[in-house]
């Protein structure tokens, strides 16, 4: 009797481990599978792309796939695909595509457009990918849901950069003043990369800086990224506009492109030589309070104003002398 209570024992806690670590690695395994499994309402079939088909990464992948309703009802479908990594256990990236009203005995084709992601977690060149693809009844995934999946290979190059963001601070400038560009990129080939440098140019603001070079591991490693920041100052004398700023990233030999808008504004400067200028003032010749409409403004230069008294002030001189010749005849 002791006997068996033992095996039971042991039999017990056999089973208790056994059902802990399946559900330990199913939590693990983060795949957007069927919730409840397989229905058996919905028939799914891959037809693009075929099994071990080869990609780069940034590529984008035309994907077909045919869905059939084999059940009495009809359901609003909805095609999902995910990059999966087996050997991580882990999704990389997922796109659904838009739903499709599939009646009873009804079939249709769904075509999706997904781009591997050149930057992800989870994306390493010795592991294994698969295209895992799930169709399901928007309303009721219990109800019908059907999986498949099929095999990808994602090639790496040796040698390969990513320019991940680039962003001015600000983006727009003054004229004199200096703008910071912030380039992100990171290492997506295989191979560590020595003396990487970043390099921005714009001939029509006489720029073209060159950061300091810095190096990147191979994609997967740690220091697999980097963040460059770069001062630009703007000539003071620059034209207000938008420049486009070029991009490259150069290293052993290759350069990676790309390119960012930068908007410059500039105060208007005011000439020294306007202070020179003769000013102008309005006098205004007018009527009083009759009928009569005011004459127009004349605009007299405040040079010609001190000829003007002049000219006056002899007129009134020899209007005096003529009075006072008059009085003594």
């Amino acid at each position: 009797m002791p006997q068996q209570c033992k095996f039971k024992g042991f039999v017990f806690i056999f089973l208790l481990f056994f059902l802990t670590f399946n559900v330990t690695a199913r939590d693990n395994n983060d795949i957007d599978d069927c919730i409840s499994g397989e229905t058996g309402n919905l028939k799914i079939r891959i037809i693009e792309p075929d099994e071990s088909e080869n990609f780069e990464l940034g590529e984008t992948i035309d994907i077909e796939v045919e869905v059939a309703n084999l059940g009495d009802k009809t359901r609003d479908v909805v095609v999902e695909v995910s990059l999966y990594n087996v050997d991580e256990e882990n999704t990389i990236s997922q796109e659904d595509s838009d739903d499709e009203r599939l009646s009873p005995g009804e079939d249709e084709n769904f075509d999706i457009e997904f781009k591997i992601p050149t930057k992800a977690r989870g994306i390493d060149n010795d592991d294994e990918f698969i295209l895992f693809v799930k169709a399901f009844d928007e309303d009721s995934e219990k109800g019908a849901c059907e999986e498949e999946a099929v095999d990808i290979d994602l090639e790496f190059e040796d040698e390969a950069v990513n320019i991940d963001s680039i962003k001015l601070l600000p983006s727009v400038v003054e004229c004199g003043k200096i703008a910071t560009l912030i380039t992100e990129v990171s290492n997506i080939g295989k191979e560590n990369l020595e003396d990487v440098e970043i390099k921005v140019r714009n001939d029509r603001l006489n720029l073209n800086k060159i950061s300091n070079s810095f190096d990147l591991d191979e994609l997967g490693d740690e220091d697999d990224e980097f963040v460059s920041k770069l001062d630009l100052l703007i000539p003071k004398k620059a034209v207000e506009g938008s420049y486009n700023l070029d991009i490259d990233v150069i290293f052993d030999g290759e350069t990676e492109n790309d390119n960012v808008i930068l908007e410059v504004e500039c105060k208007e400067t005011i000439d020294s030589r306007t202070s020179n200028k003769t000013s102008e003032v309005l006098l205004v010749v007018g009527s009083d309070k009759s009928s009569k409409p005011i004459e127009p403004v004349q605009v007299i230069k405040v040079g010609e104003i001190s000829t003007l008294f002049l000219v006056d002030f002899v007129l009134l001189l020899f209007l005096i002398f003529l009075i006072v010749v008059l009085v003594k005849l």
